[in-house]
């Protein structure tokens, strides 16, 4: 486990299903035992060192409760979990292990798009370069999907008189920014 940004970084050593059908990851060296008081989708097994998410509806429901649970993790924890090439995948098929390496989704937050500083981006019809930014002192980690460099992504307000848009920003290289919305 490293830190990044006062953020702790952890690996996700094992993902699997289990043979009731429940999704669990057991993370390297963490503990999630306090898990209860933020969520009780979840549950962490002190034995096994693994959260056990509650068996879901559906097969694209996997995704849906690790999406949650790595959101409980970041903004209520206060760590970013990641698999890499090492990560063992158990009883999971090749099509769901792809929803889950090629998902661009941090916990509530999606990526959207890469942008130029200053050239049009649009949010709702908005474009975001024309307002002044309010940094709301809320952040997450996240991969730029083109070179996987893990950056903080600090979250901004706009008003624009009419409306509030909240997204999330972070230059990825000298003036191209990484933009992320809220997932619903």
């Amino acid at each position: 486990m490293v830190e990044f940004e006062n953020i702790k970084v952890g690996y996700i050593l094992e993902i699997g299903i289990d043979d009731v059908g429940r999704l669990y990851i057991v993370p390297e060296n963490l503990n999630f035992s306090n898990i209860k008081e933020y969520t009780e989708d979840f549950v962490w097994v002190e034995g096994k060192t693994a959260l056990f998410i509650k068996k879901p509806t559906g097969f694209a429901s996997y995704i849906r409760y690790y999406r949650e649970l790595i959101s409980v993790i970041s903004f209520d924890l206060g760590h970013y979990l990641s698999f890499d090439e090492d990560t063992l995948w158990v009883n999971i098929d090749e099509g769901l292990i792809w929803q889950f390496t090629i998902s661009l989704v941090y916990g509530k937050w999606q990526f959207k798009t890469s942008t130029e500083a200053g050239f049009n981006c649009l949010i709702n019809g908005v474009d975001i370069w024309t307002y002044d930014w309010i940094d709301t002192d809320e952040k997450f980690l996240a991969k730029d999907p083109l070179y996987y460099q893990l950056h903080v992504i600090k979250i901004y307000e706009i008003n624009t008189g009419k409306k509030k848009i909240r997204f999330g920003a972070a230059e990825f290289s000298n003036t191209i920014w990484g933009i992320f919305l809220e997932t619903k």
